[in-house]
């Protein structure tokens, strides 16, 4: 009896020893499993890390390009304009210089057929500069020069007229044009030359005669 109890008891033993190496091995399996998932997770979140440093120094330089590209964008549109409101400069210049060389023979042709009325055919003669003039004046015009003609009666206007003589007039009023001795010409707002004109005084007690301009102002008055 004595033995069957102390063998039963070893037996005992034994299984209880089994069973807590069991149990150690489990838990170290448990323990390994964690320790590896944590390791995984550590490595997962720095392989992230990396993507979001590389990411970030990719897009630093990208963003660099942009915005010099953007500035070149600028300076060449800046370049554009610049280079076109030059050319438009100097295509103005080159225009007036021409025009203002060919005012004298403009007003020569003015002179030709104001003469012609002295001649025999003078119509014919007349029409034949008239015809001229017409064309040198369109083809002036294309270039943006045009003819300012004083009319009798209108305003003195001192920014297209220059007086060169005032009269006095019965029917025509105080500073305003009696009559044109020379048009003008200008470019677009740019005044080449203003239109010679005789301008009235008003009503003067003798026939009336004209005198130098030096009494008109710029203001179109008297001085």
């Amino acid at each position: 009896m004595t033995k069957d109890r102390e063998t039963k008891g070893k037996e005992e033993t034994k299984e209880r020893s089994a069973a807590a190496g069991d149990s150690s091995a489990e838990s170290g399996i448990r323990s390994g499993g964690t320790a590896h998932q944590h390791r995984q997770g550590s490595n997962e979140a720095a392989a992230q890390h990396g993507q979001t440093a590389q990411a970030s120094g990719t897009a630093a330089p990208r963003n660099e390009m942009d915005e010099r590209f953007l500035r070149l964008l600028a300076d060449f549109d800046n370049f554009r304009k610049r280079t076109l409101r030059e050319r438009d400069e100097v295509r103005k210049q080159a225009v007036e210089a021409v025009a203002r060389e060919l005012l004298p023979v403009l007003d020569g042709m003015d002179a030709a057929i104001a003469s012609c009325g002295g001649f025999d055919a003078s119509s014919q003669v007349a029409d034949g500069f008239r015809n001229i003039l017409a064309q040198a004046l369109s083809a002036l015009q294309k270039f943006g020069v045009e003819r300012i003609e004083a009319v009798r009666g209108q305003m003195f206007d001192p920014s297209l007229h220059e007086a060169v003589g005032i009269t006095s007039s019965a029917d025509v009023g105080d500073h305003r044009i009696v009559q044109q001795m020379r048009p003008g010409y200008r470019i677009g707002s740019r005044l080449l030359r203003g239109a010679q004109v005789i301008v009235s005084s008003g009503p003067g007690s003798g026939a009336g005669g004209s005198s130098p301009a030096g009494g008109v102002s710029s203001e179109g008055g008297r001085g």
